[in-house]
């Protein structure tokens, strides 16, 4: 029989949020809020099942519930195991640049002070539209999307309307 001392009180911790990012062959990224805790199948499901064009291919890093959203949706489902050096298989299939997606969006999301859970989906949505921005040449576009990203656009605007009135 084990005895529980006074000061050794385990602490629950609330589980963390998931989210999935994927990407295509035509470079379109989907960023979403997906589950609370362990990711499962049916979380997966709830994302990518519209998304996904018949005869799709799904890349992943191997987690059973990607394999039973690939099996339950009859995909193709190509694993790629980063952790024993495999980065590409038969040549064309990787997760390349979803790592590289996760790992950009940590760096952005560390240079804010804490992100809240219920705004989560907003953060991804704004980093998003930034590499959205960010890929497209078009001057006028990149100007519209920098003032969309912006904290302090509405004032800014705001204070040129006032000069002007």
């Amino acid at each position: 029989m084990h005895s529980i001392r006074k000061n050794s009180v385990m602490k629950i911790r609330h589980p963390k949020r998931r989210f999935l990012i994927s990407c295509d062959r035509k470079g379109n990224k989907h960023l979403q809020v997906a589950a609370r805790g362990r990711i499962s199948a049916e979380d997966i499901n709830k994302v990518l099942k519209d998304k996904l064009e018949p005869n799709t291919v799904l890349c992943t890093d191997g987690h059973r519930s990607f394999e039973a959203f690939a099996k339950e949706n009859s995909l193709e489902h190509q694993t790629i195991k980063v952790s024993a050096k495999e980065y590409v298989k038969k040549g064309i299939y990787h997760v390349q640049h979803v790592n590289q997606t996760a790992q950009d969006l940590k760096k952005w999301l560390e240079t804010f002070n804490g992100v809240s859970t219920k705004y989560l989906q907003n953060y991804l949505n704004w980093y998003a539209l930034k590499a959205i921005i960010n890929e497209n040449q078009s001057p006028v576009k990149k100007t519209v999307a920098l003032i969309a990203t912006s904290f302090s656009a509405w004032y800014e605007f705001k204070d040129i309307l006032n000069l002007h009135i």
